[in-house]
């Protein structure tokens, strides 16, 4: 059975989203796949410092990078 797919979105995509998509990652198991995007992201940015320190709390680490939402992400859903 194939993983169901997530895709979070938020505005700049170095907040909200990197931490639901790791979050979800992380506790999914083989359930689910999460990426997260940004409606207003710029390329390459890294995640947020205040995000990054949530997940070294936990025990969680990302080599995220934001991206806007594009065309193949949502074909990604599909």
């Amino acid at each position: 059975m194939r993983k169901k797919r997530v895709l979070f979105i938020c505005t700049g995509n170095t907040c909200r989203s990197p931490l639901a998509e790791a979050f979800l990652n992380d506790l999914a198991g083989d359930r689910f796949e999460a990426l997260s995007a940004g409606v207003f992201a710029e390329n390459g940015s890294p995640i947020s410092r205040g995000s990054a320190h949530v997940l070294e709390q936990e025990g969680l680490t990302t080599e995220h990078t934001s991206q806007p939402v594009s065309d193949e992400l949502i074909e990604w859903l599909m």
